[in-house]
């Protein structure tokens, strides 16, 4: 919330910007109609990475509504592989997307959605969605084979188990904990220096128990998903 000061100097620079006929978007009348809280903001003056969201998403809408872009493919494949883009349920292309019933979410810790996607050539993400009452703590881990030739490229990778030419059991590193539009999404981050995965598999552990997540059992990073 404004002090007097900030008060009397935000109405000061509406007042000019008025006289010069300067389309103003002014995110302090937004508190309601964005539905920001507290917990938004990282300290008195900045927004988190939830706060964030919120906000980045109003935004992009009214850019979408008001001006015309020019936007070329390669940015059009970025956006697509972008966390923020499969959260507020734009048209994404994630590697894999996964779907559960109310049944598969109990056993998956509450876990609604999954979403597999890479980055940029090297970083891959993994988004959980759920509900905030029934998805909590979720540790998850993956695994894979990789191609033998390739094996020189493992010292470039810290603290991974190495078996077979299989990276093992690796527990996700989790980089997000947001609530959005009245969900709650956990994003994961993993790095891989390998051109292909085979038998890659991603599991939520449940007590003692690893329960299986998802699977694809080869997937070749060509050009084209290397963008």
């Amino acid at each position: 919330m404004q002090n007097e000061q900030q008060q009397k100097k935000h109405k000061a620079i509406m007042a000019y910007l008025s006289i010069k006929n300067q389309k103003v978007l002014d995110f302090n009348g937004l508190w309601e109609k964005e539905n920001l809280v507290k917990f938004d903001f990282k300290n008195l003056e900045h927004l988190n990475t939830q706060g964030g969201l919120k906000l980045s998403s109003y935004l992009a809408e009214f850019l979408k509504n008001n001006y015309t872009f020019v936007q070329s493919d390669i940015a059009a494949t970025h956006f697509t592989h972008n966390r923020y883009a499969i959260i507020d349920k734009y048209e994404v292309t994630p590697i894999i997307r996964a779907t559960f019933d109310s049944l598969e979410s109990n056993r998956y810790q509450g876990v609604e959605q999954f979403y597999f996607f890479e980055v940029y050539p090297g970083r891959y993400e993994i988004a959980l969605e759920g509900s905030p009452e029934n998805m909590n703590d979720v540790v998850m881990r993956y695994e894979y084979r990789f191609d033998p030739e390739e094996m020189h490229l493992i010292d470039s990778i810290q603290q991974i188990t190495v078996h077979n030419n299989k990276i093992v059991a690796q527990r996700l590193v989790m980089r997000n904990d947001l609530f959005y539009k009245n969900k709650k999404y956990k994003i994961y981050q993993f790095n891989s220096v390998f051109s292909t995965f085979e038998d890659l598999k991603f599991f939520v552990i449940n007590g003692t128990q690893r329960i299986e997540l998802a699977t694809i059992d080869k997937l070749i990073l060509n050009d084209s998903n290397r963008q």
